[in-house]
């Protein structure tokens, strides 16, 4: 499933659609005309808006109850089946970051903080948890250098599962 802006071209779907069905990939666009409403706040520009739509997949995303959510930078050098085969114990899974961006969300280096580039994700257990609503209050109410990072490491701080750094 690909999350795109509503402002996403025909030109440049059609060249995503067809660049995924040379790869054998099946292929799913979603146009997240709802993330507005969701946010309910001024977006940006389409780099925040698809951004921040990660914290809203629980909501975009109804008819899925797990997901591996990969950032479109993110380079893949290996099959993905553990990633894939991963049973979470907490809603969320993530890549712990080496940085000390713990240290300034957090006010201690001790706390871990992690990336919100690869996530392993319970859609049903955020939705059961209104993960989308308590995302979109952090982001009324504040102003986060990596929004959609520090939202997550927020709402899931000591209550992630440690994935592999590779």
């Amino acid at each position: 499933v690909l999350v795109a802006p509503p402002t996403l071209s025909n030109d440049v779907r059609i060249q995503i659609e067809d660049a995924a069905a040379n790869h054998g990939i099946n292929l799913r666009i979603k146009i997240a005309f709802e993330l507005e409403r969701l946010y309910s706040g001024a977006l940006i520009d389409d780099y925040w808006y698809m951004s921040t739509s990660k914290l809203f997949l629980a909501d975009l995303l109804p008819d899925l109850d797990d997901l591996l959510y990969i950032d479109v930078d993110t380079l893949i050098r290996a099959p993905l089946d553990e990633l894939l085969d991963w049973k979470l114990r907490n809603p969320l899974g993530a890549v712990v970051e080496l940085t000390r961006g713990g240290a300034f969300l957090f006010g201690t280096p001790r706390q871990p903080y992690f990336n919100a580039g690869v996530l392993r994700m319970s859609l049903d257990r955020m939705r059961r948890e209104r993960v989308g609503e308590r995302a979109r209050e952090i982001l009324s109410r504040h102003v986060l250098p990596l929004q959609d990072q520090d939202v997550f490491n927020l709402l899931f701080a000591d209550r992630f599962d440690y994935l592999p750094f590779t």
